[in-house]
């Protein structure tokens, strides 16, 4: 996906894993970041891993969907 596919920027926010093996997470952050989408980067993590266990970046993530209402 592209950003000029998402219908409303502004109302989406992006939660990678710094060692997801699906996809190379760094370069998709940078390049959301260098489009102006929000996007939030869990170092140490690893696909899903931050969902698995109550964590922190759970706290995070639903902070900022409770940030976008």
């Amino acid at each position: 996906m592209f950003p000029k596919d998402f219908p409303s920027l502004d109302q989406t926010q992006i939660f990678l894993a710094e060692k997801d093996r699906i996809i190379h997470a760094p370069r998709v952050y940078k390049y959301l970041k260098n489009n102006n989408v929000s996007a939030v980067m869990f170092e140490g993590y690893g696909h899903a891993d931050a969902l698995l266990v109550h964590t922190k970046e759970q706290d995070r993530m639903v902070q900022a969907i409770i940030k976008d209402d």
